[in-house]
């Protein structure tokens, strides 16, 4: 049983790596046509921003230290860490987003504070199933 146990958390913490650079990698692309200075007003100063090939990219990384105790009562500090880049073109209009880490919230409940509120697909998708619920229950009605 516990070698069960230990091979599904093995896999499980395998998946949701993925998982997690999915849905950031989604909440980074929400950002592509606002403006440099509206992703600043919703998530901060950017933590660097660098000249890359001329491209002009700005990184917001968020970090926190995770405590890892060893059998043997030795404890060590792994850096963790989440990083979301923009790309802007020259008048300042993100062109492109990306994001990893392994941090990186996995869903939109945890991690919708990094999504751009004018062009939230989480939350078009969940106004759109009510609108088809309340046209159906409608319908429903009238018959």
């Amino acid at each position: 049983m516990k070698k069960t146990i230990c091979i599904l958390s093995v896999i499980l913490l395998s998946i949701l790596p993925c998982m997690a650079e999915t849905f950031m990698s989604k909440a980074a692309k929400t950002w592509i046509g606002a403006s440099l200075d509206e992703a600043i007003d919703k998530l901060g100063y950017p933590t660097k921003q660098e000249n890359i090939a001329g491209k002009q990219l700005y990184y917001w990384i968020y970090r926190e230290s995770v405590r890892t105790e060893f059998y043997d009562d030795e404890i060590t500090t792994t850096p963790q860490e989440c990083i979301m880049i923009m790309e802007t073109d020259k008048g300042n209009n993100i062109i492109n987003g990306q994001a990893s880490g392994n941090i990186c919230p996995m869903f939109y409940m945890v991690g919708k504070k990094y999504v751009n509120p004018n062009n939230d697909p989480w939350l078009q998708e969940k106004l759109q199933k009510q609108e088809q619920k309340a046209k159906a229950k409608e319908e429903k009605l009238n018959k």
